[in-house]
């Protein structure tokens, strides 16, 4: 039986759990740090190789080699730990990075583990609220959301919220990122009146840091589309999911995979509505944008075939969505078993 909920892409999915890492990332910069110590020379060779290994894994991830990327983050974190112990600063800047590889693997059990045993490192090397603290508390987040944990979701997300609006200020933009993940976590709850205000504000201080067409505020106008949609306020989602649609296309281009996710939202919005011919058009353009970038055989694909399928179902085209139906389910089947 065809899943309809399926065919309605989540809001704050893997491109959430990016925004969260890039901050994470940044401190990349301070491991030099580590160079301040009195070094052994066995620990000065242990700096330049943990390191090095580190840099390979990047170059492996960027490759679509994630079993190759956690082998080498994994070795560099045995070679810390033998020669500066478990809560070494390289531990805090490495295990996050680690965790998101499992992640991206889809080992949520051991991202987690991971993140949290960085969370304990990164609050004995910096404090409790210290926003190097925050960001890993965020990354977090992303996998509870992802993982439908939406109560450990909202924890970590308040906290990093408010070692945020401690540290840097209630408007900062580092804040409307917090704002962001803890909304995520009320929407997916169905909780639209705890999310949108927390979405509201987070958009003002995107808007007035990065300006009407940053991808941040793209993907935070997605997600208060997909609360007025769930609310049944269809007006209010056609006119943000419009502005969604527009922006995604200006900033990652006509056939990105990211413009399919938005045009696939407004295509169901039209098909709920009984709008049949105008959502007809976007869910063929991203079916066609997403066979392009992914191929025939991917499970986007099918996600897909499976949306425009529904649409030809709904308004008794059978002839039309049969095909399509069992195009889907043949790839589902060869891509998941």
């Amino acid at each position: 039986m065809t899943n309809r909920r399926a065919t309605k892409r989540r809001p704050a999915g893997l491109i959430s759990m990016l925004l969260a890492v890039v901050f994470v990332a940044g401190s990349a910069g301070r491991a030099g740090a580590q160079g301040e110590r009195q070094l052994t020379p066995e620990q000065s060779k242990a700096v330049t190789e943990s390191l090095a290994l580190m840099t390979q894994s990047s170059a492996a991830q960027r490759e679509g080699k994630i079993d190759a990327a956690i082998e080498l983050r994994e070795r560099a974190q045995a070679i810390v730990e033998k020669n500066f112990g478990p809560g070494d600063m390289l531990t805090g800047l490495n295990l996050p990075l680690l965790a998101f590889l499992y992640s991206r693997k889809g080992d949520h059990a051991r991202a987690e583990a991971l993140y949290l045993r960085a969370v304990g490192v990164l609050e004995k090397l910096h404090g409790p609220e210290h926003p190097e603290v925050s960001n890993t508390l965020l990354t977090l987040a992303a996998i509870y959301n992802s993982t439908e944990q939406f109560a450990k979701a909202e924890a970590v997300s308040a906290r990093a919220l408010a070692i945020r609006e401690k540290a840097l200020g209630a408007e900062h933009e580092a804040v409307a990122e917090a704002l962001f993940f803890l909304s995520t976590a009320y929407l997916r709850r169905g909780e639209y009146g705890r999310a949108e205000p927390l979405l509201k504000r987070a958009l003002l201080i995107q808007e007035k840091a990065f300006g009407a067409e940053d991808f941040r505020v793209a993907l935070t106008l997605n997600n208060l589309a997909h609360l007025h949609s769930d609310k049944g306020d269809y007006a209010q989602a056609e006119v943000l999911f419009l502005r969604t649609v527009a922006l995604f296309e200006k900033l990652f281009g006509p056939e990105s995979t990211e413009l399919a996710t938005p045009l696939n939202s407004l295509a169901v919005l039209y098909r709920e509505r009984g709008e049949y011919l105008r959502a007809e058009p976007l869910f063929k353009r991203g079916l066609a944008i997403v066979e392009k970038a992914l191929g025939p055989e991917a499970e986007d694909t099918a996600i897909a075939l499976n949306s425009l399928a529904l649409l030809y179902s709904d308004r008794g085209d059978d002839e039309r969505a049969l095909p399509l139906f069992r195009r889907a389910l043949a790839i589902r089947e060869k891509v998941l078993g």
